[in-house]
């Protein structure tokens, strides 16, 4: 067989396994997961036509379980996608709190910037998410930080009422926040 041949076929069995494992990250199939990955740890942090690993695909879903697991096997928690985000912007603007808490017990910064130069806080404050607003300043979101379209977060905040709950949370008269966790 030629050199050519045997990369193409390399190649070809790559692909099919990267589909394997998306599958098995779509059906939520833990045990599969961690075959495969223990198996293949290039796995681990490989990523769709999307940019999407395993964990962007389990945060946009909610799926605690998977990204548990991909970030106890050591997945790049802050990893962008090809449109720039990361797991914690994809959790926080499907309202995925006990997955935005999870990323940021585990060291993923709160005011991570997409490439866009957005925050976790301005897509909860966009959306109108209140707990997803409070829990991201207790955990230390800045709501007076200027972005690359020169307005600072509090400006992207859906009602007033978020808004005053981002200066008061800034003011340091803030309230604790309860882990739902």
């Amino acid at each position: 067989m030629s050199a050519r041949k045997e990369i193409e076929l390399f190649l070809f069995f790559r692909r099919k396994r990267l589909r394997n494992f998306q599958q098995a990250v779509a059906q939520r199939n833990i045990v599969m997961l961690s075959t495969m990955i223990k198996a293949d740890r290039w796995l681990l942090n490989s990523s769709d036509e999307n940019g999407w690993t395993a964990l962007h695909a389990a945060c946009n879903n909610g799926d605690i379980e998977t990204a548990k697991l991909m970030i106890s096997l050591g997945a790049e928690i802050t990893g962008l996608s090809h449109k720039g985000r990361c797991p914690i912007h994809l959790a926080v603007m499907q309202g995925h709190i006990n997955t935005v808490e999870l990323l940021v017990a585990n060291g993923c910064p709160v005011d991570l910037p997409t490439k866009q130069g957005d925050t976790a806080l301005v897509f909860a404050a966009q959306t109108g998410q209140p707990r997803m607003v409070q829990m991201l300043l207790m955990c230390g979101a800045n709501p007076m930080r200027t972005l690359s379209d020169g307005r600072r977060v509090i400006d992207h905040a859906a009602d007033e009422e978020l808004k005053r709950m981002m200066r008061t949370n800034h003011a340091g008269g803030n309230k604790p926040y309860t882990s739902l966790t």
